[in-house]
């Protein structure tokens, strides 16, 4: 800061101005002239102060309108990216269903309406899984935050019940442990779709090879929060891909089928709701995906 050398040099000049009027009307003294700097250092500090004021407050605007502008172009970036992806991603289905329309219609063969039928469920499916995701997107940044009392352990076997639609989850083994049934205070809807968008990817992602696709869940009390865990046997996760398992549109792998949004969803809720989400994995072996629910945020308790 300039200030504070700015305001010794002013105060200096104006010193040394006083000493030479004094000095050429021969009327040195050094009562008059402390009174007359003094007098003179009071208007000015009145107008310097006034002065600095409006700077710092000039100062200020603009660092917060620089703050917006910033704020706003990473916004509508984000906004063209979101158009772009989503369109390709909703055009990508309604391509493959024109294509079966076209097949079906120059398959004379009665036998083969069943399979198209298959394959437009299918494409049906996808779309219906990217409007979902969007939905979810739209509901974390514009409802408001709800609050209700929450069974964890009920909660979860819930969960495992209404992802049942998945074809794979007929070959997965999951458990669910739990030291006790705990209660907390937080809303309903953003936890299922935090909670759901990772279990349902821990199911997508098993790992054909293997002869057994496990997927445990447990919850736990920690530092006087509660964390839970979703560990599972899949493909994993590389190390280098793990940093950006976050982004919006992101697809860690050639198996991804989605738009990509199921963990971006998942962070932005948990970041909503003041929650914490890792993961953790090792390639080809296992991933562990942690949601720790802080007690500042949440009320935690047993069940008794």
């Amino acid at each position: 800061m300039l200030v504070v050398p700015f305001i010794v040099t002013l105060l200096i000049f104006f010193l040394l101005s006083i000493l030479q009027e004094k000095f050429i009307s021969n009327s040195f003294s050094w009562g008059d002239i402390l009174t007359d700097y003094a007098m003179d250092m009071g208007s000015i500090s009145v107008a310097f102060f006034f002065f600095y004021y409006l700077l710092n407050k000039i100062y200020t605007a603009e660092s917060k309108l620089l703050s917006s502008n910033n704020s706003l172009a990473e916004t509508n970036y984000e906004l063209e990216s979101f158009i772009y992806r989503a369109s390709h991603d909703f055009r990508t289905p309604l391509t493959t269903m024109k294509g079966i329309l076209i097949a079906s219609r120059l398959d004379k063969n009665p036998e083969s309406h069943e399979k198209y039928f298959e394959m437009l469920q299918e494409s049906t499916d996808r779309m219906d899984s990217y409007l979902l995701e969007l939905m979810e997107i739209t509901t974390n940044k514009h409802k408001k935050i709800t609050s209700e009392t929450i069974n964890l352990s009920a909660f979860i076997k819930e969960l495992i019940d209404e992802i049942g639609f998945i074809a794979s989850l007929e070959k997965i083994d999951i458990s669910f442990e739990h030291e006790a049934d705990f209660t907390i205070v937080s809303d309903r809807t953003r936890l299922k779709i935090l909670l759901r968008n990772i279990l349902v990817n821990a199911v997508k992602y098993h790992d054909e090879s293997k002869k057994r696709h496990l997927i445990k869940i447990g919850i736990a009390k920690e530092n006087g929060g509660v964390k839970i865990d979703f560990w599972d046997n899949g493909i994993g996760i590389d190390e280098n891909t793990l940093p950006k398992i976050f982004e919006m549109f992101y697809r860690g792998t050639h198996l991804s089928v989605g738009c990509g949004l199921g963990l971006y969803i998942a962070k932005t809720i948990a970041i909503t709701l003041g929650y914490e989400i890792t993961v953790e994995s090792e390639i080809g072996q296992w991933t562990t995906a942690t949601v720790y629910i802080k007690s500042s945020f949440n009320t935690v308790s047993k069940l008794n």
